[in-house]
């Protein structure tokens, strides 16, 4: 089955110069005259052997025109050409197969072998990278005991600033009491400092009054 596939596609593959001329090849292993009319009383021009490839020119029924290799035409009896490659030909495409095929089988050999490698090398960075995976998720995992612990620290300190800006409202308030405490003992001191001064000079007054009435006393007697 194999085989027949590969001559279909040699066939396949000698379409394109087909489309251009039609080529037959002599069968069996004879030996064709190439004669220059349709007919054996003509001249042979050319002996054709098994294999011989020729370019088909006209199609007369018992006589096909054809071309040669070598590039001379004549008429060859249409019974003994074929559109069928020699089996030398097609031995040689299917040898031509095999040896390619060969190479290519060792060439997958080396594509096989490399993705091995590329497999392994990959298995290693994929192992590589789960460490380096893992190493991130502990470092995560302390960042977010960190960001917890900040955020228990920073409730504390807001706790902490309120307590601070209570006391300083409280300390503002006592200083404000005390300031007006002092004014208003500042203020009573100079008002018994009045009263004492004016008692003292009252005092003063009375003494000096009743010693001038005294001395007037002494005067008259």
């Amino acid at each position: 089955m194999r085989s027949v596939l590969l001559v279909f596609l040699f066939v396949f593959i000698a379409l394109p110069a087909q489309l251009l001329a039609e080529t037959r090849y002599v069968t069996d292993e004879l030996v064709v005259h190439l004669r220059r009319g349709e007919s054996l009383e003509y001249k042979i021009l050319k002996m054709l052997k098994t294999g011989n490839a020729v370019e088909v020119l006209e199609n007369r029924g018992e006589y096909m025109r054809v071309r040669a290799e070598d590039g001379a035409e004549g008429f060859v009896l249409s019974q003994y050409l074929t559109t069928a490659p020699p089996k030398e030909q097609v031995i040689a495409a299917l040898r031509e197969e095999l040896q390619r095929l060969k190479e290519s089988c060792g060439d997958s050999e080396k594509v096989r072998a490399s993705i091995a490698g590329d497999l392994q090398n990959a298995g290693q960075e994929v192992e590589g990278m789960r460490e380096r995976l893992q190493t991130a998720e502990g470092e995560l995992l302390a960042c977010q005991e960190k960001y917890t612990m900040l955020v228990e620290q920073s409730r504390d300190v807001l706790d902490v600033v309120s307590e601070r800006d209570q006391l300083l409202r409280e300390k503002q308030e006592l200083a404000s009491q005390l300031e007006t405490a002092r004014q208003r003992g500042a203020e009573g001191f100079q008002s018994a400092m009045i009263r004492w001064f004016l008692a003292g000079a009252g005092v003063l007054l009375v003494g000096w009054l009743i010693g001038s009435v005294q001395r007037k006393q002494r005067l008259r007697f």
